[in-house]
C-alpha cells in the first residue's frame, strides 16, 4: 500500500534527487514535499474526475434559505470532504456552488463529487503517478534550479491526466454515445 513518503520519493526521483528514508526526515527536500503535498493532492483531484475519488451522496437541505436567487441551499459534504461537485441529480436541476454550499430550486438533491483522499492506498496507480508528477513539477525549481526541468514535469503531469482520460473512455459505459449511434442507424 503506497504512503505519502512513497509519493514524495517518486517526485524526488523524477527530479534526480535522493529519496527520503522516513516521514520524519529533515532537510529541504523533505520540507518541500510535506508543505506542497496536501495542496498538490487536492489540486490534482479537483482538476480531473478521477474514478478513485468519485463519491455519491444525498444532501440534507440547510434550514436557512438563501437570501435570493434560489429556493434552497445544501451544505457540501465534509466527511468525506467535497473538493468539487461533478454533477447533481435530478439532472434537470439548476444549481450553483458558492463557498461550502450548493444552491438549487429543487428541495432535494444528490451529488456526484470529488472527495479529498487522505489515504494514499485509495488512489489508483495513474492518479498516484499524476500526483507525484505534479509534486515534482511544483518543487522542481527549488530542488534543481532548472526552469526546463520544471516545464518537463508539468508536461509529464499533463500527459498523465490525458492518459487517464483515455482509460476512462474505455472503462465507461457511455449511454449517450450508444443512443446517438442507435439513432443514426435507425435513420
Amino acid at each position: 500500500m503506497p504512503s505519502e513518503v512513497e509519493i514524495y520519493n517518486q517526485a524526488l526521483l523524477k527530479l534526480g534527487a535522493s529519496p527520503l528514508i522516513s516521514p520524519d526526515d529533515e532537510g529541504d527536500h523533505a520540507t518541500l514535499c510535506r508543505n506542497f503535498y496536501p495542496w498538490v493532492r487536492d489540486e490534482v483531484l479537483r482538476g480531473y474526475p478521477w474514478k478513485c475519488a468519485l463519491y455519491r451522496m444525498d444532501l440534507a437541505r440547510d434550514p436557512s434559505p438563501p437570501a435570493f436567487g434560489y429556493d434552497y441551499r445544501f451544505q457540501l459534504p465534509v466527511d468525506p470532504y467535497c473538493l468539487k461537485v461533478v454533477s447533481v441529480d435530478p439532472e434537470d436541476a439548476e444549481w450553483m456552488v458558492e463557498g461550502r454550499f450548493i444552491y438549487s430550486n429543487h428541495d432535494s438533491i444528490s451529488i456526484l463529487f470529488i472527495r479529498r483522499i487522505e489515504d494514499p492506498g485509495l488512489f489508483d496507480a495513474l492518479c498516484l503517478d499524476a500526483i507525484a508528477s505534479r509534486l515534482a513539477a511544483e518543487i522542481a525549481y527549488a530542488v534543481t534550479g532548472s526552469i526546463t526541468k520544471t516545464n518537463e514535469l508539468f508536461q509529464l503531469y499533463a500527459s498523465k491526466v490525458s492518459e487517464a482520460r483515455g482509460i476512462d473512455r474505455i472503462e465507461q459505459n457511455d449511454l449517450n454515445h450508444k443512443k446517438t449511434i442507435l439513432t443514426r442507424v435507425r435513420r
